[in-house]
């Protein structure tokens, strides 16, 4: 019995399976955003990177995160922000042999309903002929690698929308495992943010300053999310102040939260 394993990529690089077999999809994200009336169609470059043809189909599906930002699948049209049944992909199935390129032309087709707020999908590109490579490269091997890549859907209407962050909540210390620091965002705006969380440690004793890793953290609507931050392996025991600064772009303020804790 043969068995075939699914593998998602969400961002813009090669995977490269058995047999060095892969392909490259650029740009990660679309967004249509309607001007002078009508939503110009968008591409999307997708590169056979391998050494055998490879057949790809497009389609769409809707996406969630959960409150620790992990991404949800859902079928098409089932979320009521969705924009898959909207959307238009020409030519939906493309093939392409070794080292080719091709374009595909993603077209939004909204109706009334969808121009009052934010919506969004999936544009997933699989590749659906993992038997004819697996038989190409003559591996011979009970799994097939089937891969898939998605490109993030989004729909902002003519209107602005608003674009606003917030930390409701934070954790520090030994109440969180494994000495973790715990941030609670919240999208509190109409729109996606793309921002990025900063954690700054002060031993209030010492003075000593850590500053952690930038964390990238994406959110739609109404998301609030937990993000976490692991400290130091060897913090010096004692009381801190620990800061988390949340950068969500020029155009929204700041956000800042204070917490102090002891560290054994």
């Amino acid at each position: 019995m043969k068995y075939i394993v699914y593998t998602l990529l969400l961002v813009s690089v090669t995977l490269r399976a058995a047999g060095q077999t892969g392909f490259q999809v650029e740009p990660p994200k679309l967004t249509f955003d309607k001007q002078n009336g009508k939503l110009a169609p968008l591409r999307v470059k997708l590169t056979n990177t391998s050494a055998v043809g490879m057949v790809i189909r497009a389609s769409c599906v809707d996406w969630r995160r959960d409150t620790l930002g992990d991404q949800q699948f859902l079928p098409a049209g089932t979320l009521p922000v969705s924009c898959c049944p909207y959307l238009r992909v020409q030519p939906e199935t493309i093939e392409l042999a070794p080292g080719t390129a091709h374009e595909i032309v993603v077209t939004l087709t909204p109706d009334q309903s969808l121009t009052q707020e934010l919506h969004h999908g999936m544009l997933m590109l699989t590749q659906i002929n993992e038997r004819e490579i697996s038989a190409a490269q003559g591996v011979q091997v009970g799994f097939l690698m089937r891969v898939q890549i998605g490109v993030h859907l989004y729909h902002i209407p003519k209107a602005g929308l608003t674009k606003t962050m917030s930390i409701d909540t934070m954790l520090a210390g030994p109440a969180t495992e494994n000495h973790r620091v715990s941030v609670r965002v919240n999208n509190t705006g109409k729109t996606n943010v793309e921002s990025q969380l900063r954690v700054e440690i002060t031993n209030l004793v010492t003075s000593e300053e850590v500053k952690l890793p930038v964390i990238p953290v994406n959110s739609l609507p109404g998301e609030r999310i937990w993000v976490k931050a692991a400290l130091p392996e060897k913090l010096t025991k004692g009381r801190y102040l620990i800061i988390a600064i949340v950068d969500s772009g020029s155009d929204v303020p700041l956000q800042v939260a204070e917490l102090e804790t002891d560290i054994p």
